[in-house]
Parts: structure tokens; C-alpha cells; sequence
């Protein structure tokens, strides 16, 4: 019988090894088998010799919800199908237990096969000796990237080695209410521009009323780092630092201030006035959002308009500032011992078409070009969206910046504390940008 090993939860944990900070998620640790599949034909991209042949046991952990959960585990039970000669045990927990868990595991030097990884811990993992360059098991073809665009795994790699494999792509993007925008007679195109933006709010606020709103604060940080390499810089310097001048900054925070002090983005006593559990995005609140293409999703259930995804404003004049992004990686660990069997699981959910029916999209876009498109005509509409979004992102976006560097999860926070005050006049563009860059430095020196 496979072993199935336990959710070690926090209060369980005696010792911590690694400290890494934790930021964002949340899940449930509840298991719920899945019925078995019908066995599907074996990946052809990997010639299994004798030798393959002999029984092989590799773990994995991966952080979620019951639905992530289930559709994995589900995945895994068909992975077992097609390699009979695999065991696969897994770990699941929500965000926070999930990386103490590791955390204590690294510690021990126990550490599963494969972890999913997101990309702000990369840096830290790679730095601690914890996982693998994976460019020598994609080269001998147990990883296929063959049918992968390198816009998909350039955030995932430190220095031209793949440090993780895209389980999910995504992109920082404008959602937006498209009945509203259809009656303003508004059109979100990729040519659309900071200034343009700003001029249609302001003139819709004008004819509206108080209680229009052009869009809601909250993701300022995402959305500067693609305002700062729109215009030719970068979040953080390749060497150490900041990538940009303090000019480029003042100049958001000002397009911040303007918005703020016209009342063309949501208001803090509005956002205090939305019923709890309610959106934004409803008609008569506003009419667009900046974030992760993908979140689209889990939006558009709680909302009733039928939104969109389009580009983010870009500078007049700019380059194209924004990115693919990888929602999560999959990562081998130093510590396994059967990376060649942990590479032929990464690469069955990275190209596997019956797998991927499973898992629906869930951890994002699929980074496989023949993926996607089996999947587009399967999935829900608001699904199909995002594959979409990224054909329009592919066309408008350039190679993706290095991996942030240890400390941005404080410089993210200092970023998101220091536009909340300068919402509440508390402090000029001028002076948000100088005290920014003060602290960003001092977390990174």
C-alpha cells in the first residue's frame, strides 16, 4: 500500500530551521481521495530503459485549498497509472504551515523531492543549497520545454539556470467591468496610456456623479514595477539596490496623488462602505482593478458584470513594461534521490493532456502552447479569458526582470505603507518617494 504521509500543522512543530517569511495564501489541510482514472498513454517524450523500470518512490508537498488538493492528488493517481513502477507520496498544507513545514524538513535535511516553489522564495531556497538547477534534466528531455515559450521560465531562472518549472502563468493586468465600459463607450486597448486613462475618468467622474470611481487602490507596488520598466528602468538594480531613479517614482506617486485627490479612484470612506463579502467591481463603484490576470477567476464569482482583462496604462513613448509571470514553480530538492523519476512528474504536468483536464487550470494558464489550446474550448469562459490575455501579453511585454532579491517581501510592505499614506495626505509624491527609497535601502544593504 502507498504511503500517504500526515499534515504536520503549527503547533505541531518543535524546531525551526530556515527562517522565511511568509506572505499571502490560505487553504485547507482536508484530504478527500479521488476516484481512479482511466489509464492514458505514456508521455512519449522520454525513452524508459530497463533500468526506469525499477521501483521508485518520490514525495512532494504543495500548498492550497481542498480544490487544489483534490484535483492534485487526482493527477498524481494518473501519473501512477501511466509509471506503475512510481510511488508517489505527498504533503499538502495552507500557505503559512506549508513553509514552516519546510522550513523544519530543511532543517532535518529531509526536504520531499519536489516542493512548489513561488517565486519569492527562489532566491532564498537557491542561496541555502535547497534545490536544483534543473537545466541538465530538461537538456537529457525528462523535462520537455520543447513546446514552451522562454517568456514562461525566464522569472524562474537565477543566472540562465531553471531553478523551477512554471506550474501556471499569469500576468499583471487591468480587470474591468465590461458592461460599464461598453456604455461609456470606453475601450481598454494595449495603446491605452496613463494620460488617456487619466483623461476619460476625470471626464466620466464629471458626468457621473460622486459615485463613479475609475479604479481601486491596493496593488501599487505591482503595478510600479511594470511602470518602472515601461519607462527603461527595472524594480531592482542587477547588482544590489534599486533599478530606478527617484524621478520615475515621484512621477507614479503623483499620477497616485492626482487620481487620489479627484476622487477618480475609490475612496477610503467608499471601500469602508461596500458591504462586507461585496466587490468593487460592481456597476457604480468602479469600473476597473489592477491584478494577477488569473484572480479574474475567483472575482468574477462574486461579482455580477461580466469583466475583462486588458493591458495596464502604459507611459506615452515607453517600452513594454510588463511581463509573464509564473504564478508557481515545481522545484527538485537536494535532498532527493531520485531526481530523474521527480523530473518525469514535473514534466507529465507540464504537458500531459489528460493531467491537465484534472487540474483545469487551477495553478494558473499552462505554460504549453499545445495545453492550452486543448484545454481553451473545455474550460469555463472566465477561464478561457486568461489563456487569452497572455496571447495579448506575449505580443506586448519584455523579458522578465532577475529574481527580486532576498528582502522584497519588506520592500513590498514598506511600498504598499508608504502609498497608504500618501492616499491620506499624509505625505507629498516628493516626500513618499525619498522616505521609499530610504528604507528600501536600508532592508537591502
Amino acid at each position: 500500500m502507498k504511503k500517504v504521509r500526515g499534515i504536520i500543522t503549527l503547533l505541531s512543530i518543535l524546531f525551526l530551521g530556515l527562517v522565511l517569511v511568509a506572505c499571502g495564501g490560505s487553504g485547507d489541510d482536508t484530504r478527500q481521495q479521488q476516484a481512479q482514472p482511466p489509464a492514458g498513454p505514456a508521455p512519449d517524450n522520454v525513452d524508459l530503459g530497463e533500468d526506469d523500470l525499477e521501483p521508485v518512490t518520490i514525495s512532494i508537498a504543495w500548498w492550497g485549498g481542498d480544490n487544489r488538493h483534490n484535483r492534485t492528488i487526482e493527477a498524481i493517481e494518473l501519473f501512477e497509472d501511466l509509471f506503475p513502477h512510481i510511488t508517489v507520496e505527498y504533503d499538502f498544507a495552507g500557505w503559512d504551515d506549508y513553509w514552516t513545514l519546510l522550513n523544519t524538513q530543511a532543517a532535518g535535511g529531509n526536504l520531499p523531492d519536489i516542493i512548489q516553489m513561488d517565486v519569492t522564495r527562489i532566491n532564498e531556497f537557491a542561496e541555502n543549497n535547497l534545490i536544483i538547477s534543473l537545466n541538465d534534466l530538461i537538456n537529457s528531455g525528462h523535462i520537455d520545454l520543447s513546446d514552451v515559450s522562454p517568456l514562461y521560465q525566464e522569472v524562474l531562472q537565477i543566472d540562465g539556470e531553471n531553478m523551477s518549472i512554471s506550474l501556471g502563468a499569469n500576468g499583471f493586468a487591468m480587470v474591468y467591468n465590461t458592461e460599464l465600459a461598453t456604455e461609456l463607450g470606453f475601450e481598454f486597448t494595449p495603446e491605452l496610456t496613463w494620460d488617456e486613462f487619466r483623461e476619460f475618468l476625470t471626464q466620466t467622474r464629471a458626468s457621473l456623479g460622486d459615485d463613479f470611481y475609475g479604479w481601486g487602490f491596493g496593488a501599487e507596488y505591482e503595478v510600479f514595477n511594470v511602470f518602472v520598466r515601461d519607462a527603461g528602468g527595472s524594480m531592482y538594480g542587477r547588482s544590489g539596490g534599486l533599478g530606478f531613479d527617484e524621478d520615475v517614482l515621484v512621477d507614479f506617486f503623483e499620477i497616485l496623488s492626482y487620481f487620489n485627490d479627484n476622487r477618480i479612484a475609490v475612496t477610503p470612506e467608499r471601500e469602508d462602505a461596500v458591504v462586507e463579502g461585496g466587490e468593487l467591481l460592481h456597476n457604480g463603484v468602479i469600473i476597473s482593478e489592477m491584478f494577477a490576470s488569473n484572480q479574474i477567476i475567483g472575482t468574477q464569482a462574486t461579482v455580477e458584470p461580466e469583466l475583462g482583462l486588458a493591458l495596464l496604462p502604459r507611459i506615452a513613448g515607453g517600452q513594454n513594461g510588463n511581463w509573464v509571470r509564473a504564478s508557481m514553480g515545481f522545484s527538485i530538492t537536494t535532498h532527493s534521490q531520485q531526481q530523474e523519476a521527480a523530473a518525469l512528474f514535473i514534466d507529465f504536468f507540464t504537458n500531459n493532456l489528460e493531467a491537465n483536464e484534472i487540474l483545469e487550470a487551477e495553478r494558473g494558464a499552462p505554460i504549453a502552447n499545445a495545453v492550452r489550446d486543448h484545454l481553451h474550448p473545455q474550460v469555463e469562459p472566465v477561464v478561457a479569458k486568461t489563456f487569452d490575455f497572455l496571447d495579448i501579453l506575449e505580443a506586448n511585454s519584455s523579458p522578465a526582470d532577475p529574481i527580486p532579491p532576498v528582502g522584497q517581501t519588506e520592500v513590498r510592505s514598506a511600498f504598499l505603507r508608504i502609498a497608504e499614506q500618501l492616499r491620506h495626505n499624509q505625505l507629498t509624491p516628493q516626500q513618499a518617494a525619498e522616505q521609499f527609497i530610504s528604507e528600501a535601502l536600508n532592508i537591502l544593504n
